[in-house]
């Protein structure tokens, strides 16, 4: 039978679900992966979840497994405080609100949803909506 072209690019859709649910603070277990992979048409089983991730691993990815937590990447590009930096420059930055806004959220894809929501709740971090 004939993959899905989900199915073709399963470690990419690995890849974003552990950069968007995961950090240092929040882990998934195999289980909540292999729902998610679900959730977007893709059927896995464990053994191809542990390979994908040690090819991830191989491409610079640091992630870590973590007994009873599960897995995480726990350094990614920029880190959350790097971020805020960039986000508080930019709300004093003379720039127009629209373009800001549209920064910000090609920033936000450098973080968990999880720091994402610590840097809309750090007061004064960002200007929104």
């Amino acid at each position: 039978m004939a993959k899905s072209i989900n199915q073709k690019l399963k470690i990419f859709h690995l890849r974003n679900i552990l950069l968007e649910n995961t950090d240092k603070n929040h882990y998934m277990t195999m289980n909540e992966i292999l729902e998610s992979l679900e959730n977007i048409g893709i059927k896995a089983e464990r053994k191809s979840i542990y390979s994908d991730i040690d090819l991830l691993r191989e491409m610079g990815f640091e992630i870590v497994n973590q007994k009873r937590l599960g897995y995480a990447v726990v350094k990614k590009d920029f880190d959350i405080a790097e971020i805020s930096i960039i986000i508080k420059a930019l709300n004093n930055a003379n720039i127009m609100e629209s373009k800001r806004r549209h920064i910000v959220s090609k920033l936000e894809n450098f973080l968990s949803k999880y720091e994402v929501r610590e840097i809309i709740e750090e007061k004064g971090a960002v200007n929104r909506i």
